[in-house]
């Protein structure tokens, strides 16, 4: 399955990449309170400096809450 869902995300980074966005690097999977899969987080921008603050602030490690600063 997973070759699959790598030829999937290549695929639709393409149609990104071919609306004139660029993809940041990395694209964490984001997952529930009980460790289940919800979705994998993709950011995208027209402006190369949007990818580059993302990918500067971006926490691969450890899901952060949008709750508790």
């Amino acid at each position: 399955m997973a070759p699959l869902r790598a030829a999937i995300v290549e695929y639709w980074l393409g149609l990104v990449r071919s609306l004139g966005t660029q993809p940041a690097t990395g694209i964490p999977l984001i997952v529930g309170g009980k460790g289940q899969r919800l979705y994998w987080l993709v950011f995208a921008s027209s402006n190369p400096l949007g990818v580059k603050l993302w990918n500067s602030v971006q926490n691969l490690t450890k899901q952060g809450s949008l709750f508790n600063g």
